[in-house]
């Protein structure tokens, strides 16, 4: 039994702070149109005002940054820390060639990368100081007025001929809405910006280029999603099993998955009612069941985009979960992910599917067993393990920028900061309680990841139809998909025939 930690040697939700609310998989992402200029425009966004190299003049409150700030929903967490500082050094350079240019750097949550909130926001500050002191700019932090209507509040800015900012960090689907919109920049022409330089996630890159255009970047990224495993659960009730052995050796299956379920869903005090369940999630583990099996729900294959989930793997995954909810009953069944998470987090469910990111965020320093982290099952032991990324920040120029040579001179000094928020989350999971097994789990990850093509597209009834099938109608999977199967290729061939 792992001893509840009082206090986390770093209580630090890193790189957390960079990933964006979850995105639940199936649900409407309504299209993003370019609104047309009427006359007269509010401005979209508002500056702090407040360089990087001011902050480090002054002790920084924060109070700067409240201001028409929304916080609500974000996957952050600020927690205090000592300031750390990078101890990456950049040569001092005489001519300051970009001196008295004013650097612009958008996002919904700025508060977060002041220093004082966490040591990856004195990670920033430290960069983005060397950065002015480098070239002569000033790097200014922009909070948005409203997050949740950012597509349209960017589209009115840019149709008033406003530039917003330099780089804007988005939400995916935001993002991907604007790129469809024509309201982003290539940023294969700001000059200064090297997309191969091991510090952009080429997932990422690729996933956002089209007709050879790249449309949006990240340079870190923790939304990698994957099963979390009660230990201690599973080592009373399924002693023979051992996850991360069955991980190692390709044996990790549906199957497996299902095995386990069912030996870990008990009746403890024998009333005929369940007290422990084999796992539980919200319905979005429809959509995370599919990214193992199918590759995910929507990816690019052969250079069109196919909608996967309805392919015969799609649909086995999706006979798995009818089985063990309907038939097994080893699936505790829940509307809101948040009550997955406390029920695995209490000892209620043995496994809990969901995003890393929840480890260090959430529950890794209250849980008072041991848990590990392994990716999604696979089809069988013949079919390799497949990741989708369904959520990330996206980094944006807008067509309105006129300056993207500078502006792509200092995003790619700002990507060098990657590796550090890499060693941070790893440090945040270790911290959490993560094992060099789970680790390296989660490192597995990025090597067969895709990016998921479903976000940003609306496909309705369609979602709600995938869903019923598995929790509530007699219906068998196989008949709904082949149902709906066309219908929901042409709303993918509609919404991404739209992209110039």
């Amino acid at each position: 039994m792992r001893v509840m930690k009082a206090k986390m040697k770093r209580l630090l939700c890193s790189s957390v702070a960079l990933v964006f609310p979850v995105t639940i998989l199936f649900t409407a992402c309504h299209d993003t149109k370019v609104i047309s200029n009427s006359g007269q425009t509010q401005s979209t966004v508002k500056s702090s005002h407040v360089s990087a190299t001011e902050t480090g003049d002054k002790t920084q409150t924060g109070t700067e940054y409240e201001s028409n700030t929304t916080t609500e929903g974000s996957s952050a967490t600020n927690s205090s820390s000592t300031n750390k500082s990078v101890s990456t050094s950049t040569s001092s350079t005489v001519n300051k060639p970009l001196k008295g240019y004013k650097f612009k750097y958008a996002t919904a949550y700025p508060h977060q990368y002041v220093e004082g909130s966490s040591t990856v926001a004195a990670y920033f500050t430290s960069v983005f100081r060397q950065i002015e002191s480098k070239y002569g700019c000033k790097i200014e932090l922009m909070n948005y007025y409203n997050p949740d209507n950012v597509t349209n509040e960017i589209n009115t800015a840019i149709n008033a001929g406003n530039k917003v900012a330099d780089i804007i960090e988005l939400p995916l689907a935001s993002a991907r809405n604007l790129a469809r919109a024509g309201a982003l920049a290539d940023q294969k022409k700001a000059g200064g910006l090297k997309l191969n330089n091991g510090n952009f996630d080429k997932v990422i890159t690729e996933g956002f280029t089209f007709n050879n255009k790249v449309y949006g970047t990240c340079f870190f990224n923790s939304s990698y999603s994957g099963v979390f495993f009660n230990i201690d659960l599973i080592k009373k009730y399924a002693p023979n099993i051992d996850v991360y052995k069955l991980y190692k050796s390709g044996k990790w299956t549906w199957d497996a998955f299902r095995d386990l379920a069912i030996k870990t869903t008990v009746d403890t005090n024998n009333d005929n009612k369940k007290d422990i369940y084999g796992f539980s999630s919200n319905t979005n583990v429809i959509g995370l069941a599919l990214s193992s099996s199918a590759g995910g729900t929507v990816i690019r294959k052969n250079g069109k985009i196919k909608v996967v989930m309805c392919d015969q793997p799609g649909i086995n995954a999706l006979n798995w979960l009818k089985q063990m909810y309907k038939d097994d009953k080893v699936y505790k069944y829940v509307t809101n992910w948040k009550d997955a998470e406390t029920a695995f987090a209490e000892g209620e469910v043995a496994m809990f599917p969901f995003f890393i990111w929840a480890a260090p965020q959430d529950f890794g320093s209250v849980v008072e067993f041991d848990y590990g982290f392994v990716p999604f099952p696979k089809e069988n032991e013949s079919s390799s393990y497949k990741a989708s990324i369904y959520s990330a920040p996206i980094y944006v120029m807008t067509r309105t920028n006129k300056d993207l040579n500078k502006t792509g001179i200092i995003y790619n000094e700002i990507s060098s900061i990657s590796s550090k928020l890499k060693n941070d989350f790893i440090n945040s999971l270790e911290d959490a309680g993560l094992n060099s097994d789970g680790i390296k789990a989660f490192n597995d990850l990025k090597t067969f990841s895709v990016l998921d093509f479903s976000i940003g597209v609306n496909f309705g009834d369609y979602s709600a139809q995938v869903d019923s099938t598995v929790f509530q109608s007699a219906k068998q999977p196989a008949s709904v998909i082949s149902s709906i199967k066309t219908a929901m290729q042409k709303v993918c061939d509609d919404y991404y025939g739209q992209f110039k």
